[in-house]
């Protein structure tokens, strides 16, 4: 008997070999199903992700702030792309720990010219913030895209005398403002994505929060750097015609040696075709969720007398690389959700897989057939 389970197993990985697309190229970390009995698997496949811009709003970067918001929607409409992506957006202004008067002159460093760390309420074309509820957007959010334009023009006035670029990110992520004025926004089984846009480099003068401790913090927070994803708008040291603020007069430093250990995107506030780029960015983020990886406990048997299903709600989605599911095998296991599948509305729905798995138990009742 141990010789037929093992010759049997062997049978089902060859077979989901010769299954699996050459052109697969799935995220690294795929959710795992959770067996229900033992033909059938259920799996709730919501992938999230909680996006934060962290915007600069000194006097230089006005021009800046409206370009980003301009071309913010290409950005957005990758992550839309997949219909199961659970995401949420929200805007928060760097720190000053200096309140200063338009001549420069520090007044008083007990005041900021924004809370640390709170989200900005969400404004609309009028520039009317909306209900103090409402301080970051969702996929379900009616005019999404009007609202985070608004809410990324945070502004000049007064400007920030210190850029402090880093300090305003783990407050916002903070359990003391996710029960306040942040409430909802993060989510510690999220990926996080950071967005930050300015022409300079941090300024904190904090020594945790050199480039390196500062990211160190975030993966430990999420619980490894594989759920940290980080971006840079910003003017790159390299070009040196790209209008730089007075904190990077040699380039962003830090910021560079962030992104750098983060393995994360840069993006020049100067690119003249910054829009794509953008959208670019947003499509290589996107990818890097695993949306579509379904990890199965236990071995298919692809026999073809033997039924395999997956099923969103009451939809079966059907057995096509591109637009509907493909299988691979060996150590990773899984079901492969294709980038083209189009998934009915249907609130509360999640991934169903029917398939008999080869154990000694399903062996010894015959639900596994021989294959010679």
């Amino acid at each position: 008997m141990k010789t037929k389970i093992a010759f049997l197993l062997l049978v089902a990985l060859f077979i989901g070999c010769k299954a699996q697309s050459p052109k697969l190229e799935a995220p690294v970390v795929p959710y795992e199903a959770t067996a229900v009995n033992a033909d059938v698997q259920k799996v709730d496949v919501t992938p999230r992700a909680d996006i934060l811009f962290i915007v600069d709003y000194s006097t230089s970067m006005g021009k800046h702030q409206r370009n980003l918001a301009t071309n913010v929607k290409n950005f957005v409409d990758e992550f839309s792309k997949s219909k199961l992506l659970d995401y949420h957006i929200g805007v928060a202004p760097i720190y000053d720990h200096c309140h200063f008067d338009l001549d420069g002159v520090c007044k008083d460093k007990t005041k900021a010219n924004y809370p640390l760390g709170q989200l900005l309420p969400l404004k609309n074309s009028k520039g009317e913030k909306q209900t103090d509820g409402d301080r970051f957007i969702t996929r379900s959010t009616p005019n999404s895209a009007e609202l985070l334009y608004n809410t990324l023009l945070v502004g000049e006035a007064g400007g920030p005398q210190f850029e402090e670029m880093f300090i305003p990110v783990l407050p916002a992520l903070s359990s003391d403002l996710a029960a306040g004025p942040n409430k909802g926004f993060y989510r510690q089984d999220a990926y996080l994505i950071l967005v930050f846009i300015t022409d300079g480099d941090d300024s904190s003068t904090d020594p945790r929060l050199n480039p390196i401790e500062f990211a160190n913090s975030l993966f430990a927070l999420k619980g490894g750097r594989q759920k940290v994803l980080t971006v840079g708008v910003i003017s790159p040291t390299a070009e040196r015609s790209c209008a730089k603020d007075q904190s990077a007069a040699k380039g962003p430093v830090k910021m560079e040696q962030f992104l750098q250990y983060t393995n994360g995107e840069t993006l020049s506030l100067c690119n003249p075709k910054f829009g794509v780029a953008l959208g670019n960015i947003g499509r290589n983020l996107a990818a890097k969720i695993p949306s579509q990886v379904i990890a199965l406990k236990g071995i298919p048997d692809f026999h073809p007398k033997q039924k395999f299903t997956v099923m969103y709600g009451n939809q079966e989605i059907p057995r096509d690389y591109d637009n509907g599911w493909s299988f691979e095998s060996g150590e990773r296991n899984a079901i492969v959700i294709g980038p083209n599948t189009v998934f009915e509305e249907q609130p509360g729905a999640g991934i169903t897989i029917n398939f008999t798995p080869i154990t000694a138990e399903n062996v010894n009742k015959g639900k596994v057939k021989s294959m010679n």
